[in-house]
């Protein structure tokens, strides 16, 4: 690399808000009992990918925000492929629509009744999705 090339990257890489790309690490003393694998994308969910939890009735299938953060937001499903320690090391297909989800941010949990509850920005809300609906309430925080 010339000397020309080596300052020119030097001066892009102290300029703010340029990022430095790097893999994930787990630290000490947690990197004895976990690791960190890329599943890659999640088949057919629109980015950007909003918070996730596990079916109650099904440990094998995800709940997933897509398009977060906006009013096309939605929630769907996919299975996940285990392997050895029943460890996730896939997906199964593509992603099926779950519910409405829009302005889903990062928390999705299934409540007493299996009722879904998830959160909302940029509105402040929290959003409420009822076993057996697919539409959803919707309750602003104060």
């Amino acid at each position: 690399m010339t000397r020309r090339r080596s300052a020119a990257l030097a001066v892009l890489l102290s300029l703010p808000g340029v990022a430095i790309v790097s893999a994930q690490v787990v630290q000490p003393p947690y990197d004895s009992s976990y690791t960190v694998t890329d599943l890659g994308a999640v088949p057919g969910l629109p980015a950007p990918y909003g918070g996730l939890t596990f079916l109650p009735s099904n440990s094998n299938t995800i709940v997933i925000g897509g398009a977060a953060n906006n009013v096309s937001g939605a929630l769907y499903s996919i299975g996940v492929v285990r392997g050895a320690g029943s460890h996730i090391t896939g997906f199964t297909g593509s992603v099926a629509a779950y519910s409405e989800g829009q302005y889903n941010d990062g928390g999705v949990v299934f409540g007493p009744g299996g009722v879904l509850f998830y959160t909302r920005y940029p509105v402040n809300q929290v959003g409420e999705v009822k076993p057996g609906s697919v539409a959803c309430a919707r309750f602003r925080l104060s």
